[in-house]
C-alpha cells in the first residue's frame, strides 16, 4: 500500500525512533529505563549535545553503545 503524502506519519510514542540519529530526553528515558536525574548524575553516561538554542539531544549510537557496554559488564560479572 502506498502512503498518501497527505497522511500523517504515526510514530510509536512509547519508545525512541530506531532510525533517528539524535534522541531527545523522552526517547533516552524510554530506551534506558532510567530516571532523568540518574542520566544526568551518572558520569559514565554520554553527555547531550546542543542542537539548538534551547534544545539538547543525545547521539542515539552513543546511548546504544553505553547500554551495550553496561550489559556486557553485567554479563561478565555474572559469569
Amino acid at each position: 500500500m502506498q502512503r498518501d503524502s497527505a497522511m500523517p506519519v504515526v510514530r510509536n510514542v512509547h519508545g525512541p525512533d530506531p532510525s533517528a540519529r539524535y534522541w531527545r530526553l523522552p526517547a533516552v528515558l524510554a530506551y534506558t529505563q532510567r530516571s532523568r536525574s540518574s542520566i544526568y548524575r551518572d558520569p559514565t553516561f554520554p553527555k547531550p549535545i546542543k542542537i539548538g538554542p534551547n534544545t539538547a539531544a543525545w547521539l542515539a549510537d552513543d546511548v546504544r553503545a553505553w547500554c551495550a557496554a553496561r550489559e556486557a559488564d553485567a554479563t561478565r560479572a555474572a559469569a
